[in-house]
């Protein structure tokens, strides 16, 4: 090295030194750069419970973070919404002519509608004031109305499709559509609608009157303030396995298997 003028020799002791104040120097501020430039994964994204690439949670159960770390905090608020269990509806005494094995990939569905539901709600906290938070919100609103359409979905099933003509819930539906079966062929027509994805039967809280509505999982056809009192998916996942392009045969083994005393007790609630 060189000082005023003069050559300083060094001796190996303080050439050791000064590479290890080099190495550290480079760990404690260049490294993290770095290591997220090219996918390496660090003590921070470590310690976050990130994937290794650092685009998402690591949402490995094998990996279980250790308790009391921040990496757990984060696990758990992953898990804000957990799956419902809906296996019943399969096996003996489940639907009747849906297959186990279409049910069980539609259960899939939905369980991966409840994981990104948890994912998005968890990176939200983390980027709620950068720009990308509007598209994380979009994408939001999609996977937690998929979630819960799916839950009211599989929840009015497993019945044996026959409504008491004696609840309040059939009444009204004379009521207002003239007769139960004028009201199941406008249900079934507005479900053989290209181009929709669910259908609903719902309650108006604020006047009580009941209407059919077709439905998305963007927004579209998704009212404030009604009750979805019956609710029937007819994305193609829902039936194609079993019924092929049969819309309106799925439709029909729908409504066989509809659980009615579900579908009253939403109707009841104020």
């Amino acid at each position: 090295m060189i000082f005023t003028g003069k050559v300083v020799e060094m001796k190996p002791s303080a050439n050791i030194a000064y590479l290890v104040f080099a190495v550290a120097l480079f760990f404690a501020f260049a490294w993290p750069e770095f290591a997220g430039a090219v996918g390496v994964p660090y003590d921070q994204k470590a310690e976050e419970g990130m994937d290794p690439d650092g685009i998402g949670f690591n949402n490995d159960p094998s990996r279980e973070p250790p308790k009391d770390t921040l990496a757990a905090r984060n696990r758990a608020a992953m898990k804000k919404f957990a799956a419902q269990d809906y296996s019943k509806l399969t096996g003996f005494g489940g639907l009747k002519g849906f297959s186990d094995e279409m049910l069980n990939n539609h259960f899939k569905i939905y369980q991966e509608n409840v994981k990104n539901t948890n994912t998005l709600f968890f990176l939200l906290k983390r980027k709620i004031h950068e720009p990308e938070n509007v598209e994380l919100n979009r994408s939001l609103n999609h996977e937690f109305a998929c979630m819960r359409l799916h839950e009211l979905y599989f929840s009015n099933l497993g019945g044996n499709g026959r409504l008491d003509n004696k609840s309040s819930l059939y009444k009204d539906i004379c009521a207002e559509f003239g007769s139960f079966e004028r009201w199941k062929e406008n249900f079934t027509l507005m479900g053989m609608m290209r181009g929709e994805g669910w259908m609903i039967l719902y309650r108006d809280r604020q006047t009580g009157s009941l209407f059919n509505m077709c439905a998305s999982d963007i927004g579209g056809g998704l009212l404030a303030d009604c009750t979805p009192v019956l609710v029937m998916d007819v994305y193609e996942h829902a039936y194609s396995p079993d019924f092929h392009l049969d819309r309106e045969k799925y439709i029909a083994a729908f409504m066989d298997n509809v659980n009615w005393e579900e579908a009253g007790k939403r109707y009841s609630e104020k």
